[in-house]
C-alpha cells in the first residue's frame, strides 16, 4: 500500500486502480463514501451494506457464514456484474482472519484491473 500524503480529492478520481483512504476516526472517511455511493447509484457496490445504500446483491441462503466468507461471497457476485464501475469498502477488514483478509486483499486487486476500487482502512 502506497502513501501518498495527498488529500483526498473525489472529483479526480481514475477510472480504475485502487484507492485507499487512511485516517484516523472521525475524520470523515466513511462520509466520503456515503457521498459517493450517493453520487455514483447504481453504479456503485457499497460493503458493508448496514444502513439506507443498499447493496445488491441477491439475499438468499447461500449468503450465510462467517463475516469473511459473506464478503468473499458479495465480491465474487460483484466480479460477475459486467454493470458495476466502482466498489466501495469501508474498513472491510476489521474483524477478520489473516486468511480472509488476504484472499479478499487478491480479489479487490482483480477488481481494480477493471473497476475503481476505493476502501477504508485505519
Amino acid at each position: 500500500m502506497k502513501q501518498t500524503g495527498e488529500i483526498f480529492n473525489s472529483t479526480q478520481l481514475p477510472k480504475k486502480g485502487r484507492v485507499t483512504l487512511i485516517g484516523s476516526n472521525g475524520v470523515g472517511k466513511s462520509c466520503m463514501l456515503l457521498t459517493l455511493k450517493d453520487h455514483y447509484q447504481e453504479q456503485a457496490y457499497y460493503l458493508p451494506a448496514k444502513h439506507n445504500l443498499y447493496f445488491n446483491y441477491k439475499t438468499d441462503q447461500t449468503h450465510k457464514g462467517s463475516t469473511g466468507q459473506q464478503l468473499i461471497k458479495q465480491i465474487q457476485e460483484i466480479r460477475e456484474d459486467d454493470q458495476s464501475t466502482v466498489v466501495m469498502l469501508d474498513e472491510w477488514d476489521a474483524h477478520l482472519d489473516k486468511e480472509n483478509t488476504q484472499i479478499i486483499d487478491q480479489y479487490l486487486d482483480e477488481l481494480a484491473q477493471t473497476r475503481l476500487v476505493i476502501d477504508v482502512r485505519h
